[in-house]
């Protein structure tokens, strides 16, 4: 059985990581000097910037990680099986009166451990 690109989590590759890393390493930097120079209000509300950027970026990773999980747990990673899981009639149905927009939606209410681009894939495969 051929899998779809869908079917693996989307991770970033190393270029990526490393361009992140290094854009860390710089503003960290660019902020150290600024505290040498006694900028230290520019360093504080930077810094407390740049610490609420990490932790949304962290908790959105986080809530992809579990939903990827959960996913693989419920339906082995496949998008077949959550094919087959559904009742296609109904969601067929719905995008016919309603559109695709809505059809999605509600196969993300009733299967929320499917991705947005799963969900896009499997209402445009009915």
């Amino acid at each position: 059985m051929a899998r779809t690109t869908t079917d693996q989590p989307a991770a970033p590759g190393r270029v990526y990581r490393i361009l992140r890393w290094v854009t860390i390493a710089i503003v960290i930097s660019w902020l150290v000097g600024a505290a040498l120079r006694g900028e230290w209000l520019f360093v504080t509300v930077a810094g407390a910037a740049l610490l609420a950027a990490l932790g949304m970026w962290w908790v959105g990773r986080s809530a992809d990680i579990r939903r990827q999980r959960q996913f693989e747990a419920d339906f082995g990673g496949s998008l077949d099986a959550v094919r087959a899981s559904l009742d296609a009639e109904r969601l067929r149905g719905v995008r016919d009166t309603h559109g695709e927009v809505e059809a999605v939606r509600r196969l993300r209410e009733g299967t929320p451990q499917v991705s947005l681009l799963q969900a896009v894939e499997l209402v445009r495969s009915l």
